[in-house]
């Protein structure tokens, strides 16, 4: 099971209203890997910048997952595997259709849609 429950306040959640209908569970395996590429493809992340990764789930719905570097007053800054399994653990388990949050110095989007990568 997964908690919503942080150390880190939400600044921002926007949860979108409709979309493929989604299992937490037929994703959530996958975050693990998803972190990991978002997180060593370059080491660190300049002040804007987004990456992104699409997987498929285990029923076959395609997710666009994103992580964007929003932090104040760092021109650069890295992020653990850990700390983005966390945020997009989160985002997964709070919005039923995908959407985005911004937690401190991350954005992290997860948008589950039709189609395949």
């Amino acid at each position: 099971m997964l908690s919503l429950g942080s150390a880190i306040s939400a600044n921002a959640v926007s949860c979108w209203n409709s979309g493929p209908s989604v299992l937490v569970e037929n994703i959530q395996p996958q975050i693990v890997e998803i972190c990991d590429y978002l997180q060593s493809e370059i080491p660190g992340y300049l002040k804007g910048e987004e990456r992104y990764k699409c997987v498929t789930d285990a029923a076959g719905v395609k997710w666009y997952f994103a992580l964007t570097f929003i932090g104040d007053n760092q021109d650069s800054r890295l992020i653990t595997s850990a700390e983005c399994q966390d945020g997009m653990n989160k985002q997964i388990s709070q919005c039923k259709f995908g959407g985005e949050t911004s937690y401190g110095n991350w954005k992290y989007r997860a948008d589950p849609d039709g189609g395949h990568c």
